[in-house]
């Protein structure tokens, strides 16, 4: 298990591509999940499932279509979302 991981999500309007990483930039998942309920209880699943103490997340999309706040009552107690504004 790695203690930090990186994980971008390509935001779709039906389904979303998510892909993880290591703090060294190894890939170490890939996978989609639909725009649905299931799909974010199963990116949150097995994002916790890797054990990190420090998760960095990047979400690309269009014009905001598909945002994870659609359910936010599905991410574990112990997931903590942030946002930063890029520059």
């Amino acid at each position: 298990m790695t203690n930090e991981l990186r994980v971008a999500v390509n935001v779709g309007s039906r389904f979303h591509q998510v892909v993880v990483g290591d703090a060294s930039g190894r890939l170490v998942d890939e996978f989609r999940v639909d725009h649905r309920r299931t799909g974010f209880e199963l990116f949150f699943e097995r994002i916790a499932r890797r054990g990190a103490s420090d998760v960095r997340l990047a979400m690309e999309g269009y014009n905001g279509l598909a945002c994870p706040r659609s359910f936010p009552d599905v991410a574990p107690p112990r997931v903590a979302v942030g946002s930063r504004a890029r520059d």
